[in-house]
């Protein structure tokens, strides 16, 4: 049980990437006064938490409404994971998407970083996978425990972000690509039957 939920803490550490959303806040925020950093902060983890509980526990019964295949839905969770993926070992990332999307308040930017900096379709795409795979307590337990690490790295953003710099966070963001383009095909193949 251990094992799964490092397993799954690793996946999902990939994919929420939260080392990726630290530059975009600490952009986004520069402005901000202290409270409105940490108030920012709380708010995005909240509104990353909210449709990853929903789409954990409930995803199943969607899809069974739309009519999808679980096995279907893996390959194409596991085609999005790979694009990301991609993306991310390239070096691209969605930080310049955000950063022109921009945001005044606290609310805005709050949005921004929660959905779908932290917690996008990737992300709800595998919460839905590994809890018919794995169970959805132990998937919500991992997924949660990455955007409490989320929270802790945004509140001190302003210190990592100096203190590293980019070419850092970059390099790191890049081998968490990788992991999730590994991730990404391991889906499609269990969705192929391979």
């Amino acid at each position: 049980m251990f094992g799964s939920f490092i397993e799954l803490f690793i996946l999902f550490l990939g994919i929420i990437d939260p080392l990726l959303s630290i530059g975009v806040f600490a952009t986004l925020t520069a402005k901000f006064s202290e409270d409105e950093r940490r108030k920012t902060a709380f708010l995005a983890v909240l509104v990353a938490a909210v449709p990853l509980v929903i789409f954990t526990f409930f995803g199943q019964s969607v899809l069974d409404v739309l009519r999808i295949d679980l096995k279907n839905f893996q390959v194409a969770g596991g085609i999005l994971l790979g694009i990301l993926g991609v993306k991310m070992a390239r070096g691209q990332s969605i930080a310049s998407h955000g950063e022109a999307k921009g945001g005044k308040g606290v609310r805005a930017v709050a949005s921004l970083i929660g959905t779908p900096l932290l917690v996008g379709p990737a992300t709800i795409t595998t919460a839905v996978i590994t809890s018919s795979q794995q169970g959805p307590l132990i998937t919500l337990a991992a997924s949660l425990s990455v955007l409490a690490l989320s929270l802790a790295l945004l509140l001190a953003s302003k210190k990592i972000f100096q203190t590293l710099g980019n070419t850092a966070l970059e390099v790191t963001s890049t081998i968490l690509g990788l992991v999730t383009l590994a991730w990404g095909v391991q889906f499609v193949r269990i969705g192929m039957g391979l």
